[in-house]
């Protein structure tokens, strides 16, 4: 952080009302050349940013972000940097991809809740064939529980 930004001056933040620290802040730069800062701390900023991610105003706002020209560069960065970092998960998505396609292998319900929209995950990715099918909301539960 550059010397000029003070961090050792208080701000409230306006969801929660504490002060706290500049550092406890997000900054950003502003139009006129100057440094902002936002006006929730850190950790309500998050929250609120969690919030709107999950609200159905979020998504219709994000779905049309990423039809816009800044939107569709920035991530087809983000997917061309995943695809770099991931090669092998990426082999394998292909290949049961390409295998549904050409009827060599058929969709199966979830394992677990018997949805019939499942889909592949892979319990490992060096053989890219074993995989087990899983709805949506079952998968994520799977990876992030």
């Amino acid at each position: 952080m550059p010397r000029w930004i003070r961090t050792d001056v208080d701000k409230k933040c306006c969801k929660c009302g504490e002060v706290k620290l500049l550092s406890e802040f997000y900054t950003y730069n502003r139009k006129q050349g100057g440094v902002g800062y936002t006006g929730r701390c850190k950790p309500c900023h998050l929250s609120h940013c969690q919030e709107l991610r999950d609200s159905l105003h979020g998504k219709e706002v994000y779905r049309a972000w990423t039809k816009s020209e800044s939107g569709s560069v920035s991530v087809q960065k983000r997917m061309d940097k995943w695809r770099e970092k991931n090669k092998e998960k990426r082999r394998a998505h292909s290949a049961i991809s390409n295998a549904i396609r050409d009827n060599r292998l058929k969709r199966e319900p979830c394992r677990i809740c018997g949805s019939v929209n499942g889909e592949a995950h892979h319990l490992s990715y060096d053989d890219p064939y074993n995989i087990d099918w899983l709805c949506k909301p079952c998968h994520v539960n799977m990876h992030y529980s």
